[in-house]
């Protein structure tokens, strides 16, 4: 018998673990298509919280290791990513 199928609980626009979509196509652009490195990302996130500085605004990452660590608790699914 198969698994009965999947229906999403949550709301279309809720894309937790990230604070929405933007935030989630960032974190897949820079990890997977770009795959670029922390210290690069690093950068890229200070200049681009020197850019907001003016408008009183702030990113939702951080530094690398935040935006790894919500991919890390991002889930598919039922369940949460994982690395081998």
């Amino acid at each position: 018998m198969p698994p009965p199928p999947h229906h999403p609980t949550n709301d279309p626009d809720d894309w937790t673990p990230y604070r929405s979509q933007l935030d989630f196509e960032i974190a897949e652009f820079l990890s997977s298509h770009n795959q670029m490195s922390g210290g690069d990302i690093n950068i890229l996130l200070n200049l681009w919280e020197a850019s907001l500085l003016k408008h009183d605004d702030e990113l939702t990452f951080a530094n690398h290791k935040n935006i790894y660590d919500t991919i890390d608790m991002t889930p598919i699914g039922d369940v949460l990513w994982e690395s081998f």
